[in-house]
């Protein structure tokens, strides 16, 4: 799914900085902000993130 499609995105700022060895983290999230000003933490891969209330996990 294209999230920035689908639901009138404008702005996302992604927060999956590689691990210390340099490799990409198991999970990352997504500030995601829409064009009606609203702002949502999108679990943008992995589920380390997926306890956390408030985190919209996208469907696969």
């Amino acid at each position: 799914m294209n999230v920035h499609l689908k639901y009138d995105t404008i702005k996302h700022y992604h927060f999956d900085w590689l691990t210390p060895a340099g490799d990409y983290p198991n999970s990352a999230v997504m500030l995601v902000g829409f064009r009606d000003g609203r702002w949502i933490i999108v679990q943008e891969f992995g589920n380390d993130y997926s306890c956390f209330e408030g985190v919209v996990i996208l469907p696969t």
